[in-house]
């Protein structure tokens, strides 16, 4: 008889998966205890904490990045608004000027007309005198 074939081999084939089974947590144990005493597990914790923190920081420093593009976004459109602006107070100053200049012109005309008048007249006047 072999040692699977009696009632006594399933108790020692039990047995020996028993002590494996107990060999794979104990080492497992040892390891837990190993890696703290040698401060691997805080280590690894650490690194761990380091590459999610990292991860986190990219992040934040590409939202920042975006935030200040919009913002330069908006500055330049306020400034684009504020030269529209500038310009349609130029261009209304211009319109403003060019309306005066209109009415000066017209009363320089009005002024020309009777200057020529009063210059006609006096020499009218003049020739009648002499004659």
């Amino acid at each position: 008889m072999t040692i699977g074939q009696d009632e006594g081999g399933g108790l020692l084939r039990k047995g020996l998966k028993g002590a494996v089974q107990a060999a794979k947590v104990g080492a497992a144990g040892a390891k837990q205890v190993s890696d703290t005493v040698t401060g691997r597990g805080v280590a690894e914790a650490v690194a761990e904490y380091e590459e999610v923190s990292s991860r986190v920081l990219v992040g934040v420093a590409r939202d920042v990045q975006l935030q200040s593009d919009r913002l330069d976004g908006v500055e330049q459109t306020m400034e684009s608004l504020a030269t529209k602006a500038e310009a349609k107070k130029f261009a209304e100053e211009i319109e403003r000027f060019t309306m005066r200049m209109e009415r000066q012109l017209s009363q320089a005309r009005v002024i020309a007309i009777a200057a020529v008048a009063i210059g006609a007249l006096a020499l009218v006047v003049a020739v009648w005198i002499a004659i």
